[in-house]
């Protein structure tokens, strides 16, 4: 958002120069879709804004939190590229890679809203793993592999790290323990190689 707003202005979503990677109808939809969430929001501070701001758009700031996970996947990839690319870079790694990754987070969103099967799936929309020359992290002492949820559960802690690194300790500790309650220190269902918690990657820094 902030990458989008110093570039476009705080309702540079409304134009189609600020999003031209999508293709008209595409954000024709989106832009409804907004509009759609807008008019339904019982959000107290959206309601304030438009109350205050009658006939006026709510700025990004605003809508970007009553975005689906969907909506929100669509409007990144929509960004310009070195928008994209600048996003990515704050979680050190390429756009290519962050954009997998967003897809990825949205079908994880689908599969957990559907009360689905994580435990040993194997995943068709997978994350990309980033190259070892800059990111030798995913690849010590041996490459994650993605198509499994360890995968899946790697590039969320890396999310995490480059959050908050404070939190990102807690939910280690938490899945750990999650297995450890159930009789499973290592899960090798889900993917994860014996020596999960020597991987670099999954290291506490």
């Amino acid at each position: 958002m902030h990458h989008h707003v110093h570039s476009h202005g705080i309702h540079g979503y409304l134009n189609a120069s600020a999003l031209p990677d999508l293709k008209p109808t595409d954000r024709t939809k989106l832009l409804s879709r907004i509009k759609g969430e807008i008019d339904r929001t019982k959000e107290h501070f959206a309601k304030r804004h438009i109350s205050q701001f009658p006939g006026e758009d709510p700025p990004l700031w605003i809508v970007v939190d009553l975005m689906t996970m969907g909506m929100l996947l669509t409007f990144y990839n929509g960004m310009k590229k070195n928008l994209r690319a600048a996003i990515a870079s704050k979680y050190h790694v390429s756009e290519e890679v962050f954009n997998s990754w967003m897809k990825t987070l949205n079908h994880l969103r689908n599969i957990c809203a559907h009360h689905s099967r994580l435990w040993n799936r194997t995943f068709g929309l997978s994350p990309k793993i980033p190259r070892e020359r800059k990111n030798p992290e995913w690849h010590i002492p041996s490459k994650i592999y993605n198509e499994r949820t360890f995968g899946v559960l790697s590039m969320i802690y890396h999310l995490l790290k480059c959050t908050n690194s404070e939190f990102a300790v807690e939910w280690r500790g938490r899945l750990k323990n999650l297995f450890l309650g159930y009789g499973c220190e290592i899960p090798e269902e889900v993917g994860f190689p014996e020596n999960w918690f020597e991987y670099q990657l999954w290291w506490v820094d």
